[in-house]
């Protein structure tokens, strides 16, 4: 698989039956992904410690058809307490929206993740009817397959990452036991994230730092949002960060 440096990319994918031509539709949908892609590049310049959250949605000037929705439903969004998940909703209901403001909407949930530190999770639309006023954005919830410390056994993993495989990836659990490991090993350790063996999973891989190096935390994202759960379609890396 060919990484290309984006952390997220993903399919949105779902049905407008409207006055608007089917290929209009498809062609605002494509011109959206597209924008989202340009972001592949701007993630590795980035100097700050903190994950990049995602840029607005681009605008469009172009009359487009739009629906106001009565309900939004988040399915899968465990880590999203129900205050959070009121607040993102209350922006966008009973509003006429557009496929536009629809992207942004999703896009706005996954920043909310990365802000909480769960970076490898994030928001997609699966394929629905919003004639009816209901829309309905899945969560894909990024896994921890597995933690590995280089040159360290296993006892070390337990005792400076406890429980955290099978959970929800969170970058500031991760965070607190790369200070705590690094303050019991005569070496310098950063984070290494990679995809795991099954969809949504990524093992966590705490790598030995050449002397000399500055720390970075790789991320390879291989979430790509979709109808259905996301599968392994894409890997990104995101490097250069300072921990």
């Amino acid at each position: 698989m060919t990484p290309n440096y984006n952390v997220f990319c993903y399919l949105l994918i779902t049905s407008f039956a409207q006055s608007a031509t089917m290929d209009a539709t498809q062609q605002q949908q494509k011109a959206l992904l597209d924008e989202a892609n340009q972001q592949r590049n701007a993630l590795q310049k980035s100097p700050s410690f903190l994950v990049p959250l995602l840029p607005p949605v681009a605008t469009d000037s172009h009359p487009a058809p739009c629906f106001t929705l009565r309900t939004i439903q988040f399915e899968n969004a465990r880590s999203l307490s129900p205050s959070t998940q009121s607040a993102l909703k209350a922006a966008y209901l009973y509003r006429c929206l557009t496929l536009i403001d629809i992207q942004q909407l999703v896009r706005d949930i996954t920043n909310t993740y990365i802000e909480k530190g769960y970076v490898t999770s994030q928001a997609y639309l699966p394929a629905q009817d919003i004639r009816q006023g209901t829309l309905r954005i899945a969560v894909m919830e990024g896994l921890t397959e597995s933690v590995e410390i280089e040159g360290q056994p296993l006892r070390m993993v337990n005792m400076v990452f406890p429980n955290l495989t099978g959970q929800v990836l969170n970058l500031r659990d991760i965070e607190q036991g790369l200070e705590q490991l690094n303050r019991l090993a005569s070496a310098r350790y950063t984070i290494d994230i990679q995809p795991g063996m099954h969809p949504g999973y990524s093992r966590v891989l705490i790598r030995r730092q050449v002397d000399g190096l500055p720390g970075k935390i790789n991320f390879s994202v291989d979430n790509s949002g979709q109808k259905s759960p996301p599968k392994p379609k894409c890997r990104s890396d995101w490097s250069s960060i300072r921990l």
